[in-house]
């Protein structure tokens, strides 16, 4: 022997002595999910991995034959074995050997590429990989959890993979990987997906395409992340910016409208002092019809100003209600009715009237367009507005449409 057995077992994990057949005949230490006594009379080549065979075998034939020991490096990256082969005084028996570093090599990698796995899982994103001669595709459970499928039922194939695209993105995407294919360069695109239950999402994707040695595609991989509610708060905040707009321009109409009704309000009067009494009533309408834009303009005026502080004041709820039911009158259809119910006794709100107002308006034009049905029967909006409780005021608004349905309200 070659050393005792405690030295062995300090020097390396696994021992294993085989004889010129290349079968087991004593072994210490797990190989292969095997271990000890389990591993007496297997052929020592169906313990390693069948892509190292030759590599061994060449190895094993030079220490037979009288040369030098030397080490083999077996496996894949992920697991690598290393082995150690050594000729024993015994003509028929050669040391195979893993070393206690190599062990540890091991068990570093596994280490390493469990922290890769779970900082990719914190992340949220899902990895993927496609095959491009097989058609096969591989996804991790976080990419199975961003499309909502049971890991079992994954893509397996491109057209599997395909079919959970939304079908106005469909033939974008297509378009792209094909590009991918003949260029060899992956763009990073968003595009939306349909889960099984019908939810769409919407999701950004980064990968790579590997190449063979002539430059042609062989397969692809790569990250999805989902972005669904990155882009439900880009939309909100458009639709914020939108309304900021719509209300600047309002106010700028507004303006020049009311500067209109200058010159309308002063001559109508005139006229009205000086007219014939057969032109006094149309002269009155015109007067009044004047009046009534130059409220209209006002109250439009003090929902679009834009509000510099952000401090609260104290703030007359009954006459916020009483303003923004004008502005309701005068711009909704005749055809729906609107009542409004304010009690006397409200105390001041601390509060931004500019918000509460915007708040009312745009839950009263929700519920005119509700009854939006020119079918519909007496349509009407209510507006209450009184004490929630000693130090509090409720504000009620309710409408006779449809309602939400059931699909929606799940």
């Amino acid at each position: 022997m070659l050393a005792q057995p405690a030295l062995l077992d300090q020097l390396f994990s696994v021992v294993v002595f085989v004889d010129h057949d290349l079968r087991c005949v004593h072994a210490r230490g797990e190989l292969a999910g095997r271990r000890d006594e389990q591993l007496v009379g297997v052929g020592f080549l169906e313990l390693i991995p069948s892509e190292c065979h030759a590599r061994f075998r060449d190895a094993f034939v030079r220490v037979r034959d009288g040369g030098p020991g030397g080490s083999v490096e077996c496996g894949r990256e992920e697991a690598p074995l290393g082995l150690h082969l050594s000729a024993l005084p015994s003509e028929r028996l050669i040391l195979v050997s893993r070393s206690q570093a190599a062990a540890h090599e091991q068990r570093v990698g596994s280490d390493r590429d469990k922290r890769r796995r779970y900082a990719v899982e914190a992340s949220g994103i899902g990895t993927w990989s496609w095959e491009r001669t097989s058609d096969t595709i591989t996804w991790d459970v976080g990419l199975c959890r961003i499309y909502g499928l049971d890991p079992t039922r994954s893509p397996r194939v491109y057209d599997d993979y395909v079919r959970y695209l939304h079908p106005e993105d469909r033939p974008r995407i297509e378009a792209q990987i094909g590009r991918c294919l003949q260029t060899g360069v992956y763009e990073d695109f968003e595009h939306r997906l349909i889960r099984p239950d019908g939810e769409v999402r919407h999701v950004f994707c980064r990968g790579a395409a590997e190449l063979d040695a002539g430059g042609e595609v062989i397969g692809m991989s790569g990250g999805i992340l989902d972005v669904t509610d990155r882009k439900r708060l880009e939309e909100q905040l458009r639709h914020v910016q939108k309304m900021e707009a719509i209300g600047q321009l309002a106010a700028g109409i507004a303006h020049n409208f009311n500067n209109l009704l200058s010159i309308v309000l002063p001559n109508a009067e005139l006229c009205r002092h000086h007219a014939p009494s057969s032109l006094l009533l149309p002269l009155a309408d015109i007067e009044h019809a004047a009046l009534r834009a130059s409220e209209m303009v006002r109250q439009l005026m003090l929902f679009a100003r834009h509000e510099v502080s952000t401090a609260k004041s104290a703030v007359d709820i009954k006459a916020l209600a009483e303003r923004t039911f004008h502005i309701c009158r005068s711009t909704f259809d005749r055809r729906i009715e609107l009542a409004l119910s304010v009690a006397d006794d409200l105390p001041p709100v601390l509060a931004r009237a500019g918000e509460i107002e915007q708040v009312l308006l745009n839950i009263c034009i929700n519920a005119r367009d509700a009854l939006d049905d020119p079918t519909r029967a007496a349509p009407r909006i209510d507006l209450h507005v009184d004490r929630g409780s000693a130090s509090t005021v409720r504000i009620r608004i309710s409408d006779n449409g449809p309602g939400i349905d059931d699909a929606t309200r799940v």
